[in-house]
């Protein structure tokens, strides 16, 4: 009697062992290759998210403008920093024509050890009922750290400088130190511009 072409059970089992076995090798690639580009999407979106934040805190201090403040019938400089809190009057941007065409803004940044926020006072003069938008700008900050750069090449933490003659001036040049729950510590200098005369 002629033999028939075929496989044998033994044949199937190895042929079915070799291709489970490519499978799971396969199906590992797979899932490593897609972890890996999930995380360099996240971390992606959090350098942009960063950049952006960094960004804004360089344009608002770069168009400072020098306008005192009344909080509580209590002057504030055009620019006071101290701590995890900046806040400055600065020369704001996006609004539409009208009364308010000078466009002069009180700006705040502060942390409060999970997120880093930017605050907009809808007013410049302040009583103590009047409240900031405030909108986080980046999520994972611990700290926000300030020095200012003073006239002799100084730094200061805070700023103006306690009993200083002229509380308007402002520093040559800020430091923002931020620290990141995933990226670490992050620093900009910003040089400030030269304030107008009088």
């Amino acid at each position: 009697m002629k033999a028939r072409g075929g496989f044998t059970l033994v044949e199937l089992l190895v042929a079915l062992v070799v291709f489970a076995t490519m499978t799971v090798i396969a199906y590992a690639g797979l899932s490593t290759v897609t972890g890996t580009h999930a995380r360099i999407s996240e971390r992606e979106a959090l350098l942009a998210d960063l950049g952006r934040s960094l960004s804004l805190i360089e344009r608002d201090l770069r168009s400072l403008a020098p306008r005192r403040i009344w909080a509580d019938h209590v002057p504030l400089p055009p620019l006071y920093g101290q701590g995890a809190m900046l806040e400055l009057s600065t020369f704001g941007r996006g609004r539409v024509l009208g009364p308010d065409l000078g466009l002069v803004e009180r700006i705040g940044y502060i942390a409060d050890g999970s997120a880093l926020y930017r605050q907009r006072w809808p007013v410049l003069d302040r009583l103590p009922a009047t409240r900031p938008d405030q909108q986080p700008i980046l999520e994972g900050v611990e700290q926000l750290r300030l020095r200012f750069l003073d006239e002799q090449g100084r730094w200061q933490d805070r700023w103006p400088l306690p009993g200083a003659a002229d509380a308007d001036r402002w520093p040559r040049a800020v430091e923002v130190v931020l620290v990141h729950a995933v990226l670490g510590e992050l620093r900009r200098l910003v040089e400030l511009p030269e304030r107008p005369q009088a």
